[in-house]
């Protein structure tokens, strides 16, 4: 004999049997419509009554109108789960008194259940303290692997292991123990890293073995100094290190791979045992990739590096001057080197179009002139260079009230000879620094005087100077004081007559050199002369 079979299933209706209804038996005999629709309803019933009492059984009462009730308990009303707001007397539910709530399962648990906001707030933002005091390996709990961050507090006495569940997941772990020794974290049978000393990082586990996420939030730079007893032959960096990202000195001494191993982290061994007194310092660095970090827009994330413009990037416009990338073109054009040449034989007006570039002129006609475009257009040091490579001259003029500035005076126009050139750099709004062979003339070491008396210093040092003397009578003498004070002395001097012209009297003229200021001219005739003078010094 078989039994109905039972479905967990509330049916609407029961059936109803007729007086035409054939007894018919079997699973779908219309005479065992209504126990099987009964047994149904029955079964559904049961499974909420179990249900019931494993909440019961969790401090959860099914509410009772006759009972008072304290802030917090908890009861079932309509399939509901209620907690109390406050103290409540006996009577009939007020839902304004009570709050529906879950109960919050236990951290870690990775079921089917409703999560309360408390659980996945702890799941993605609370935190687990844990001692690691001492030299024993340090287990995780379930509930201690449900926090997100896991924080490492004690002071160590050995090197231990954190061992975490061996199921899929991501922790921040901060390091926060004390003592010169390593953690490393990983499952009870898989691979594990280094936690970093006084760091938090990210380390993600695939079920089996733990890796660093990333090296963020590592230190980019760590040094660790060793000074090791004689005879040692490893080296452990506490936190550890990236194989390839790390070097070592010794004494002084930047060491090459050759002379020891750094592949497995912590440890490093030293090809040559130390001897007394060495001492080893340790840098370890962290580095970064760039291949997933940067998209173009409506790209998904993933492959090589690109730009915004395509692999090729966008050039910014001239003289931008932000945190904008810059192209090596947009470098070039700014003055890295010259952005192009132009070539102009008539007068032009310069834009900003020739900015950090070369103009050649190569007019043959006379009287050409090359107006510079306004400082104010261009960026403090952008350049002008402009090279005369006519056989006439032609004329640099400025733009408005600019001037060009030289180290004696302002200059609103310059000519320029042929072979020369000059170089204009903006240096504010309305002013131009001059430099460049057509502004050797305006530098010290070329300075000039052409009036009489006049001068001309040379670049060698040396000093010619000039001038004429008044009325000197037959026999007399007098003193001529220079436009310029030789720096050091006067090697030469001379003077001829200057008038009146006579040829039947003898005349004579003789130079008395007296300082580095002056010199005396005297008339060694009979008759009344004046006199061209001529010193040379240094």
């Amino acid at each position: 004999m078989a039994n109905l079979p039972e479905s967990s299933t509330f049916e609407a209706n029961i059936y109803q049997l007729e007086t035409t209804d054939p007894v018919l038996g079997g699973v779908n005999g219309v005479s065992n419509t209504q126990p099987k629709q009964l047994a149904n309803r029955t079964r559904w019933l049961k499974d909420q009554v179990d249900a019931l009492n494993a909440l019961k059984g969790k401090g959860v009462s099914i509410f009772n109108p006759a009972s008072s009730y304290t802030g917090g308990d908890q009861v079932i009303y309509q399939n509901n789960i209620w907690a109390a707001n406050t103290s409540i007397s006996p009577g009939a539910f007020n839902p304004s008194q009570w709050t529906a709530q879950f109960a919050t399962l236990t951290s870690g648990d990775d079921g089917v259940r409703v999560a309360t906001t408390s659980f996945v707030f702890n799941a993605t933002d609370g935190m687990a303290s844990i001692n690691v005091t001492g030299s024993a390996d340090v287990t995780v709990s379930a509930a201690q692997a449900g926090s997100a961050i896991l924080r490492l507090t004690g002071a160590l006495t050995g090197n231990i292991n954190l061992i975490l569940p061996a199921k899929t997941g991501q922790w921040v772990i901060a390091n926060t123990a004390t003592g010169s020794f390593n953690i490393t974290v990983k499952t009870a049978s898989g691979t594990g890293v280094v936690l970093p000393k006084d760091l938090a990082v990210i380390v993600y586990c695939d079920g089996t073995n733990c890796f660093l996420a990333s090296s963020s939030g590592k230190n980019s730079f760590t040094r660790h100094t060793f000074n090791p007893a004689a005879g040692t032959t490893t080296l452990t960096v506490i936190g550890g290190y990236t194989p390839g990202n790390i070097f070592v000195v010794k004494n002084g001494v930047i060491l090459d791979t050759d002379y020891y191993n750094a592949t497995t982290s912590p440890t490093i061994t030293l090809v040559t045992p130390s001897t007394a007194g060495d001492e080893y310092n340790v840098f370890s660095f962290e580095s970064f990739e760039v291949a997933n970090a940067v998209k173009k827009s409506g790209d998904v994330m993933g492959g090589a590096l690109v730009l915004a413009g395509g692999d090729t990037g966008v050039t910014p416009s001239l003289f931008d001057n932000d945190t904008s990338l810059a192209t090596t073109a947009f470098v070039k054009a700014n003055g890295s080197a010259f952005s192009t040449a132009f070539s102009l034989s008539v007068s032009t007006t310069l834009t900003t179009a020739h900015a950090n570039s070369l103009v050649n002129f190569i007019g043959s006609t006379a009287g050409q002139t090359l107006t510079l475009p306004a400082a104010s257009g261009y960026l403090i040091g952008s350049r002008l260079t402009i090279h005369n490579l006519a056989t006439q001259n032609v004329t640099i003029a400025r733009a408005g009230s600019d001037i060009m500035v030289t180290r004696s005076s302002n200059l609103s126009t310059l000519t320029l000879l042929p072979g020369e050139y000059v170089e204009l750099v903006a240096v504010g709004a309305t002013s131009w620094y001059l430099l460049g062979s057509s502004s050797l003339k305006y530098s010290k070491a070329f300075e000039i005087s052409s009036a009489t008396p006049g001068y001309q210093i040379l670049p060698s040092g040396l000093i010619i100077q000039w001038g004429t003397l008044g009325a000197v009578n037959g026999g007399a003498s007098a003193t001529v004081t220079f436009p310029v004070t030789f720096p050091s002395g006067q090697f030469f001097g001379s003077a001829t007559i200057g008038a009146p012209v006579d040829n039947a009297t003898p005349a004579g003229v003789g130079v008395n050199y007296v300082s580095t200021s002056q010199m005396i001219i005297r008339n060694l005739g009979t008759n009344t002369y004046t006199y061209l003078w001529l010193a040379l010094g240094y």
